[in-house]
């Protein structure tokens, strides 16, 4: 059979049954290992696309640090600036004025994010630690704990 993936992104099809899936991080950034959500470009239509599906939540993910040794600086960076671009959409777009609790939240993480994770491993690429930090730090930013209790917000930045 012959399906066209691109019907998926343009809300022409929609998952039904979709297989159990394990999720392998490789990159700290967009939390994907712990959300149903994923964004693709369509490189022949210089295209992005976000799709989420509440069926595609990873059943199993293994977050081991050492598999993002090889991520260079700069995609080091990338991911904690990602990370921290999805909880600022969260922490900006809340139409609820009195969010203490989650501003806190939101606010740690972006911290630790800047500091603990990414200065730590852009000093030294193998900092066991800032692995860890930064992969703690990008699954929780968009696995929803960020958004609860905030309404409705947005994607601005997607």
């Amino acid at each position: 059979m012959n399906y066209d993936v691109w019907k998926f992104f343009t809300g022409k099809k929609s998952v039904t049954a979709p297989l159990p899936l394990t999720t392998v991080l490789t990159l700290a950034a967009s939390g994907s290992e712990m959300n149903s959500s994923m964004v693709i470009t369509n490189e022949e239509t210089r295209q992005k696309f976000g799709f989420a599906n509440k069926k595609l939540y990873p059943k199993t993910s293994i977050l081991d640090p050492e598999t993002t040794f090889s991520v260079p600086a700069d995609y080091t960076a990338y991911g904690a600036v990602d990370a921290i671009a999805h909880i600022l959409e969260f922490y900006f777009t809340t139409q609820d004025p009195a969010t203490p609790v989650q501003d806190r939240f939101m606010e740690g993480l972006i911290i630790n994010a800047m500091e603990e994770s990414c200065d730590r491993m852009l000093a030294d690429l193998n900092s066991y630690q800032g692995r860890v930090d930064l992969m703690w730090t990008a699954t929780l930013a968009l696995n929803g704990l960020t958004a609860v209790g905030l309404g409705k917000v947005g994607f601005p930045c997607t």
